[in-house]
């Protein structure tokens, strides 16, 4: 097939889930179909696109809108006015191309990287596909029920309402939606047919996450993650502030290693006392194999956590949050240990710090699951199969066109 892949942020460097997905699905289409790529992005991310893929696809770069403060101003507005951010991601230079590229060249199918970027006009009677990596007004709910701040909680609130809308409304546009979970799936599903749904999970590179040679260090807890994402800095400071204490109680040495960009200023706050903040990395596998134990504490959020599916490659025992492994094949007390308490989660902790034989027992299951389901190629196959689902309908139009032409009127 001809394909056009439109990217609302550069996928090089895949630095962070969304960008590792869509990173592999670009490679992956790659095998099999020819792909233009219209993107946003740097002058470095372009560059450095162009040393990842060579001349295996086209590209168009734009780069990002300036200056970002007033797309926050638009926020606010839309915020204030009952509408969704969706339309944040709109640029006028992008829909030119697409209207040019609509005009001058044929593409049997266009997909894009994220539900938002449905608000943008495609041509008529070419089959879309999104990625959706999360259900955003369910991470939006989850805001609301978790914000603590008066202010914080109305704001959630009011964007939860306005993305609900918004989201499905412009899910519906798409003739494929890929989903990242089964749970994600029966969200989508209450608004769209299932046969318009496909579960295309999250995966990891296993050359790229192999076990490390050298032991961790002792009583070394890890947590990695985007730390200006907020659900990501919500449940770190939860875990530091009602967890690790408790952890400490029991194992006075233990020590915390908060791996990730941009923490914020509260976050870096609560360094010290066994805390280190790191503030970005350029590889995470170093911080993996220091770790005896990763923690996922999560209470809100969307998607699935590849740093869990990370943590298991390397054969290092996790502890999550219930909400944490959701959209995971991996099961509590075979694959990792769940627990939604502070008590149970120091409780979880402790125990794989002082006894290595369930910790054993654990990464061992842990890596044969991520192994069997989670490499990339085999989901690679699944995209791939996804993308055919809609080969009928271009079969179908091919035939017509043939008919038109060979007709003595076509």
């Amino acid at each position: 097939m001809q394909m056009l892949m439109v990217f609302h942020a550069s996928l090089c460097p895949p630095v962070i889930g969304p960008s590792r997905s869509t990173y592999v699905m670009l490679r992956e289409l790659l095998r099999e179909h020819d792909v233009t790529v219209l993107s946003f992005g740097t002058a470095e991310q372009e560059a450095r696109f162009a040393r990842e893929f060579g001349s295996a696809c086209r590209t168009i770069f734009l780069r990002f809108p300036r200056p970002r403060c007033l797309a926050q101003m638009r926020r606010v507005w839309w915020l204030l006015t009952g509408r969704s951010d969706f339309p944040v991601a709109r640029d006028r230079r992008l829909q030119h191309w697409l209207d040019h590229l609509a005009a001058t060249e044929h593409f049997d199918l266009i997909g894009v990287s994220c539900q938002m970027m449905g608000s943008y006009r495609f041509p008529a009677g070419t089959p879309l596909l999104t990625d959706t990596h999360n259900v955003e007004f369910e991470y939006l709910r989850l805001g609301y029920r978790e914000a603590t701040d008066p202010i914080r909680k109305l704001a959630y609130w009011a964007r939860w309402r306005a993305t609900r809308r918004d989201e499905l409304a412009l899910l519906r546009k798409f003739d494929l939606v890929l989903a990242v979970s089964e749970a994600d799936r029966q969200v989508f599903a209450r608004a769209l047919p299932p046969q318009r749904i496909a579960v295309i999970p999250n995966g990891i590179d296993l050359a790229q996450f192999k076990p490390p040679p050298v032991e961790p260090e002792r009583h070394t807890l890890m947590f990695s993650g985007l730390m200006s994402y907020y659900p990501n800095d919500h449940g770190i400071r939860w875990f530091i502030e009602r967890i690790f204490p408790r952890v400490r109680d029991e194992v006075p040495d233990a020590r915390l290693l908060v791996v990730g960009a941009h923490p914020s200023r509260k976050l870096r706050g609560l360094a010290g006392r066994g805390v280190e903040v790191t503030g970005y990395v350029p590889r995470i596998q170093p911080y993996f194999a220091r770790a005896q134990v990763v923690v996922a504490p999560l209470r809100m959020g969307g998607g699935t956590r590849v740093k869990l599916l990370e943590a298991m490659a390397m054969r290092r025992p996790v502890v999550s949050t219930t909400f944490g492994a959701a959209g995971l094949a991996a099961r509590d007390g075979r694959h990792l240990l769940l627990a939604d308490t502070p008590a149970a989660f120091a409780r979880a902790v402790v125990n794989l710090l002082r006894d290595p034989r369930v910790a054993a027992s654990l990464v061992a299951q842990a890596a044969a699951l991520v192994a069997d389901e989670y490499p990339w190629d085999a989901i690679g196959r699944r995209l791939r199969d996804a993308c055919a689902r809609l080969a009928p309908r271009l079969e179908a139009r091919s035939a017509l066109a043939s008919r038109s032409a060979a007709s003595p009127n076509g």
